[in-house]
């Protein structure tokens, strides 16, 4: 009987468990998540004729990852893209820095070789204004789509794939398309806010209009907004010795002692500093035109990113555009190869590989003694032949 009882306790004690495996809820597997935030005051509206700039992360939900390959899709009928940078971007190795198409696609690719995990890992940012168009009116939802074929890969030897989804970002339009904001503000040093510029003096000019007062911020930090408290200096500003790096020129104005409203957005784009130093190599490989010798290359830059690449071959060699990895030919004369890496503010660093051509640098400059010695030689054998028939 003793048995029965005690049999029995251990089969309830299972039920029990059984029980309690079916109501606790299963572990949840997470996927990465792409997340935006915004310079805008509300984060979820906007007016016609306003710019604002969009950051954008990444939360690994605690996977290692290590490579990501993004499209993403935003309304180009209301939107149009005011620039983007890869500045403050935790990925090291871009194999596309990030663009933006006509068709209203952001596209990038990229990875940092020794894995990243966080909850806000910086990918990159990109500046929008809300077209003045007559086809926009107030009610009207502007919302990014992530392409399906956009993926992460796990930082796991395998280059395996990790779920990724997008937050949900809606921005309502409110306002008529009367309405003008960001044209209002101007720089003559730094005109176009899709350029980079190497002056390091900004100056910012904001058109004022009666009975208006005026709040504004000048930063680094997509999220520094203004104080809101009037300012004395207003509608021409000089800001001096300005370190390079992507800064924002906020503005907000109140009507009459009204509320605050944000009026305007302005992008200033500096870098005077050359790209990193690289080390261009000289490769061959089977599979990579038929074993035949190639110039490996690839620069970074901190700041704007690189632009091209240029390569001259040899003394005497035309300075080309090229990509990596580049077919190699020896050059006529010179005992190298030069690699031009140009970012997107112009500004050029030079490395070179050592590649002997057909004629040698040094084989070059003791032709032309010889043949300098061999000038001179003739030209005072001349000299003496003519005193000689006089």
């Amino acid at each position: 009987m003793w048995n029965f009882f005690k049999n029995l306790s251990k089969l309830f004690g299972c039920l029990i468990l059984l029980v309690f495996a079916f109501l606790l809820p299963a572990k949840k597997t997470f996927a990465a998540v792409l997340f935006i935030q915004s310079t805008l005051p509300n984060a979820s509206t906007v007016a016609p004729g306003q710019s604002f700039s969009t950051n954008w992360f990444l939360d690994t939900q605690g996977e290692n990852l290590n490579a990501l390959s993004l499209k993403i899709k935003f309304p180009n009928a209301f939107l149009q893209s005011v620039g983007i940078s890869s500045a403050r971007s935790l990925i090291t190795f871009w194999v596309q820095q990030p663009t933006v198409s006509n068709s209203g696609e952001i596209a990038l690719a990229g990875g940092v070789p020794n894995g990243f995990n966080g909850s806000q890992i910086p990918i990159f940012t990109a500046s929008f204004k809300v077209k003045n168009s007559q086809s926009i009116a107030g009610g009207q939802a502007l919302s990014f789509a992530l392409d399906p074929g956009s993926e992460v890969l796990k930082n796991d030897g395998l280059g395996s794939v990790a779920a990724l989804s997008l937050q949900n970002f809606v921005l309502d339009v409110v306002g008529s398309s009367g309405q003008n904001y960001s044209d209002i503000i101007s720089s003559p040093t730094n005109p176009d806010q899709n350029i980079w510029y190497r002056n390091h003096e900004v100056l910012i000019n904001f058109q004022t209009a009666p009975g208006q007062q005026y709040s504004y911020s000048f930063s680094s930090n997509i999220n520094a907004v203004p104080d809101n408290q009037p300012a004395k200096l207003i509608g021409s500003l000089d800001y001096k010795n300005i370190p390079d790096g992507l800064y924002y020129f906020k503005l907000d104005a109140s009507d009459h002692g009204g509320p605050w409203q944000n009026i305007g957005l302005f992008l200033v784009r500096i870098d005077s500093a050359p790209p990193e130093p690289f080390t261009p190599t000289i490769q061959s490989d089977p599979i990579i035109f038929g074993g035949r010798k190639f110039l490996n290359f690839s620069a970074s830059d901190k700041i704007s990113g690189i632009e091209k690449y240029s390569v001259k071959l040899g003394m005497f060699g035309n300075l080309k555009d090229a990509a990596a990895p580049m077919l190699l030919s020896r050059p006529l004369i010179g005992d190298s190869i030069s690699v031009f890496a140009t970012d997107q503010a112009g500004n050029v660093r030079v490395e070179k590989v050592a590649y002997p051509g057909f004629i040698t640098t040094k084989v070059f400059y003791v032709g032309i003694l010889a043949l300098v010695l061999l000038l001179v030689y003739i030209f005072e054998l001349i000299l003496r032949r003519r005193k000689l028939r006089r």
